[in-house]
C-alpha cells in the first residue's frame, strides 16, 4: 500500500464540510479514501454526498474518531498521516505486544487507555469490566504497567 505512495493531501478548509455540502477537494479525498480501501469507487464529485460519506464513515470509525461523516479538522489530519507513518504506528504497538507478558503470577487489571477501560480479572479469569476517562482519547498513549498489593 505505501509503495504507490500517499498522492496529494487532501486541503484543509476553514469550515466543516457536512455531508451533501458542495466541496471542491472531492477528488483527492477520494483518492486518500481509496488507499485503505475506505472508498471503492464515486460517481459523483460535484458535492460531498453518498458513497463518499459512507467511506469517510467508515474512515472515521477505524481511526476512533466519530463517524459521523463530517469533514472536519480531526478528520482530514487523519487522513492526511502519511502511510509511512501509519507503519511506524503498527510497528510500534507490535513491539509494545512483544514485551506484554503472557502468564500472570495472580490475576491481572488492565487498563487499556485508548478504549477507556479497565478489566479486572478474578482467579477464574472472568473479568470485570469498568469503562473509565483518563484523559483524553486524541492524545498519544504509551504502555505501562505495575504489580498491584493488597
Amino acid at each position: 500500500m505505501s509503495s504507490g505512495g500517499d498522492g496529494a493531501p487532501v486541503p484543509a478548509g476553514l469550515k466543516t464540510i457536512l455531508p451533501n455540502d458542495p466541496y471542491a477537494e472531492t477528488i483527492p479525498l477520494a483518492r486518500r479514501l481509496r488507499l485503505p480501501r475506505d472508498l471503492s469507487r464515486v460517481e459523483d464529485f460535484r458535492s460531498y454526498t453518498g458513497q463518499m460519506v459512507e467511506g469517510v464513515k467508515r474512515f472515521q470509525a477505524r481511526h476512533g474518531l466519530p463517524a459521523d461523516g463530517k469533514l472536519d479538522g480531526a478528520t482530514l489530519r487523519e487522513l492526511n498521516t502519511p502511510l509511512t507513518a501509519r507503519v511506524q504506528q503498527i510497528e510500534d504497538a507490535l513491539e509494545r505486544w512483544r514485551w506484554m507478558p503472557t502468564e500472570f503470577t495472580q490475576p491481572p487489571v488492565i487498563v487499556n487507555i485508548p478504549e477507556f477501560r479497565l478489566s479486572a480479572y478474578s482467579d477464574d479469569y472472568q473479568p470485570t469490566l469498568m469503562m473509565n476517562a483518563p484523559g483524553f482519547p486524541h492524545k498519544g498513549v504509551k504502555h505501562c504497567g505495575t504489580t498491584l498489593r493488597s
